[in-house]
C-alpha cells in the first residue's frame, strides 16, 4: 500500500505485542511517540525509499530485529539489540542499553550509507559504554563509515573498504575487511 505506517500510541503508553511484530508499509515507519514492547521477532519492512524510524530510546525490543528500507533505519531499544538481516539504502543508526551483536552466523548487514552502533547507557552517542557492539559476521557490507560506541567494538566487513568513523571502546576493538573474490 502506500503512506506512513505510524506506530502510535498515546502519549505515555506502550504499544505492545507479547509475540512477534511484522510491519510492512509503502512509504515508511514511523514512531510519533510511546515506547513499543515486542516478545518476539520484530519484522519491518518499508517498501520505499522513505526509511525505517525507531527512535524511542524505552523500545523493548527483545527478539531478533530484521529491517529492509530503501532509505535509512533508525532503531533504538532499551534491552540487547539481536540484529538479524538488516539491509539500508541510506545509512543505519542502532541504540541499546546493552550490547547490539548478530543474532546467527548467517545474519548479514547491508547499509549503503553511514553507519553507527551505541550500545550505551542511554541508546545514544554520549552515552556510557555499557554492552559489546558485535558485528563479526562474514557477509556484511558498509560502503559509508562505521561509527560505535560500547565496551568491546567487532567489526567485520566484506566489501574491502571499511572506514572506521568515531569509535569509543572501553576495552578492544577488532576490525576486519575482506574482498569478496571472483573464482
Amino acid at each position: 500500500g502506500s503512506g506512513v505506517a505510524a506506530v502510535a500510541s498515546t502519549a505515555g503508553t506502550v504499544f505492545g505485542v507479547a509475540n512477534s511484530l511484522t510491519i510492512r508499509a509503502g512509504a515508511g515507519i514511523a514512531q510519533p511517540d510511546g515506547p513499543i514492547t515486542a516478545g518476539g521477532l520484530v519484522t519491518l519492512t518499508d517498501d520505499s525509499a522513505t526509511g525505517i524510524t525507531l527512535a524511542n530510546t524505552q523500545n523493548n525490543l527483545v527478539g531478533t530485529i530484521t529491517a529492509t528500507s530503501g532509505g535509512s533505519i533508525t532503531i533504538n531499544n532499551n534491552n540487547f539489540s539481536q540484529l538479524g538481516n538488516i539491509s539500508a539504502g541510506g545509512g543505519l543508526t542502532i541504540g541499546s542499553t546493552q550490547s547490539i551483536y548478530q543474532s546467527a552466523p548467517a545474519n548479514t548487514l547491508t547499509v549503503a550509507g553511514n553507519s553507527a552502533f551505541y550500545a550505551t547507557t542511554t541508546a545514544l552517542p554520549g552515552g556510557t559504554p555499557n554492552g559489546a557492539v558485535v558485528l563479526n559476521n562474514l557477509g556484511s557490507s558498509f560502503t559509508g563509515s562505521v561509527a560505535a560506541t560500547g565496551t568491546r567494538v567487532v567489526i567485520r566487513d566484506s566489501n574491502g573498504n571499511l572506514n572506521l568513523g568515531n569509535i569509543i571502546a572501553t576495552s578492544s576493538l577488532t576490525a576486519t575487511t575482506t574482498a569478496a573474490t571472483a573464482d
